[in-house]
């Protein structure tokens, strides 16, 4: 009796040169297509069998899609708009390190994913679409980051924390192409950032840190914004530690150790072949107050 497999049919590929010509082919394929720009990610998961799509949708060409321009977030309760970047999907890594309006946390995360190669071809939305181990998920949240979905159907806004599900697993529908992210820029904010990996900061991320305070008069903590990433199922806004920075004002070293603590309340440390999850446990209240006492440190100097 012999054993017998799966074959596995090589998808065809379509290189598009407009988006409604990208939305016309998903809102006819749904999920038997997917969309490719840089590859970095899509050939990994083709070459693993974790994608089994009839059609690749290559959008590589779209230079509306690779666009970076201000933009402005609307206050819903009525206040000033916010300055924002509106960052095209197929947006480089190499691009957002050469473009002085990004942020520098978003330069400093974009700087630390792979190597020059992958940061020549890999894109923001590529990353963004892992969802779990995107490195590009922690700036984003804290600066608020909203996601730009488009279909034949119109556009819809979703904020990135909503966007990301579980490993490669996002809230972007069948007939939904992720065409943009608006970021707002927050002048003024003091950030930080760590990434470990298992070979070092450029490679797959074990656990991120991405950390944004805002001072008022007298250095107090007026707004503090403290993301995690790879670390349990989806990034995620670390709240309790956030609200109590806010409450405790300036805190000292050990005031920080026992805060950082708090990093990961409520949130599960996953398992994989890159960590487990008590070493993640144990690492992250060290990262976090690592990052925090740099952005206490630079904040009370200004």
């Amino acid at each position: 009796m012999t054993a017998t497999s799966t074959a596995f049919a090589p998808p065809g590929v379509r290189i598009t040169d407009t988006t409604d010509e990208v939305l016309a082919a998903l809102a006819a394929l749904g999920s038997d297509a997917t969309v490719m720009a840089g590859g970095t990610e899509v050939m990994i998961r083709l070459r693993r069998r974790e994608i089994d799509p009839k059609l690749l949708l290559h959008i590589g060409r779209h230079s509306e899609l690779r666009t970076i321009t201000e933009d402005a977030v609307v206050d819903p309760d009525g206040g000033a708009a916010a300055a924002a970047l509106r960052i095209g999907a197929t947006v480089t890594h190499h691009d957002l390190l050469a473009d002085p309006r990004v942020p520098e946390l978003v330069k400093i995360t974009a700087e630390r994913i792979g190597y020059p190669q992958t940061q020549e071809l890999g894109t923001v939305g590529g990353n963004l679409i892992i969802a779990h181990p995107a490195d590009l998920a922690t700036p984003f949240l804290v600066h608020d980051a909203q996601a730009v979905l488009s279909s034949q159907a119109g556009t819809r806004t979703v904020a990135v924390a909503d966007l990301m599900l579980g490993d490669r697993l996002t809230a972007i529908r069948p007939d939904e192409l992720l065409s943009s992210v608006t970021l707002p820029t927050l002048p003024g904010a003091v950030t930080g950032y760590r990434k470990v990996g298992r070979r070092g900061e450029m490679d797959a991320p074990i656990i991120t840190v991405a950390i944004l305070l805002q001072f008022g008069t007298g250095a107090t903590i007026t707004d503090a914004r403290v993301a995690v990433g790879s670390y349990a199922d989806v990034p995620f806004r670390a709240r309790a530690l956030e609200q109590a920075l806010v409450r405790t004002g300036l805190p000292d070293g050990p005031a920080i150790a026992e805060l950082s603590r708090l990093a990961d309340l409520g949130a599960e440390a996953v398992e994989d072949v890159k960590a487990t999850a008590r070493y993640r446990r144990t690492l992250l209240p060290r990262l976090v107050a690592d990052v925090l006492t740099g952005c206490l440190a630079r904040g009370v100097d200004r």
